[in-house]
């Protein structure tokens, strides 16, 4: 991972790095809750698998409950914080995606973790618990 931290020029607005994604199609971005981008380097075919292996699990979990929508590593959230994150994966309720416009539907996913605690991030790189669970609303 890469950080570009810009903040001496100016901390990134949202639209900003919105035009930086559009422009930038081939790399993978995030950014932090301060203005500080991420480049996200490829993974390596152990994360991969293992990142594979949360992904489908999450969906047959899902496929059996039908209780809402699974996103892969591709999709992108923008978070209560500020931040935009993509998750090795995720999961939604199906409430709160219907409740999202087709265009929202479309771009990076917002408004669908605030106040809640049930909506968590599957992140296989979280190193105080592997592949485990944590929520969304303790990111930093």
């Amino acid at each position: 991972m890469m950080l570009l931290n810009l903040r001496a020029i100016a901390p990134i607005k949202e639209e900003q790095y919105l035009k930086i994604c559009e422009d930038n199609p081939d790399l993978k971005l995030e950014l932090d809750q301060d203005g500080t981008l991420i480049v996200m380097p490829p993974t390596g075919g152990i994360t991969g698998s293992r990142n594979s292996e949360i992904n489908y699990q999450l969906q047959a979990w899902n496929k059996r409950k039908k209780l809402g929508k699974v996103f892969d590593s591709s999709t992108e959230f923008k978070l209560p914080n500020g931040a935009f994150r993509s998750p090795d994966a995720a999961w939604i309720s199906i409430e709160r995606w219907d409740n999202l416009t087709k265009e929202e539907q479309e771009k990076f996913i917002k408004k669908v973790f605030i106040d809640d605690e049930n909506h968590k991030e599957w992140n296989e790189e979280n190193p105080d618990q592997g592949k485990a669970v944590r929520e969304i609303h303790g990111l930093k």
